[in-house]
């Protein structure tokens, strides 16, 4: 097994330390810094997170097409 690095072992620290109040916040934000929509965008709903959770577990199954694949296979 490899290490872990030292900033990953912190970030895990604080994301175990983390109070359930602040979970949304900061599942808000990742989404925002990832996906990067707009700022005056409503945040994303428990829906919306859940959706993307299983997309993303289905993805790692092999058992759904990747975004950039589905677009490319629409513009053919």
């Amino acid at each position: 097994m490899s290490a872990i690095s030292a900033p990953r072992k912190m970030l895990i620290g604080l994301v175990l330390d983390m109070s359930e109040e602040k979970v949304p916040d900061v599942l808000d934000l990742v989404m925002r810094e990832i996906i990067g929509y707009d700022e005056d965008e409503p945040p994303l709903t428990e829906d919306e997170l859940r959706g993307i959770a299983i997309a993303e577990q289905e993805l790692a199954e092999g058992k759904g097409i990747p975004f950039s694949q589905l677009m490319r296979e629409l513009g053919e």
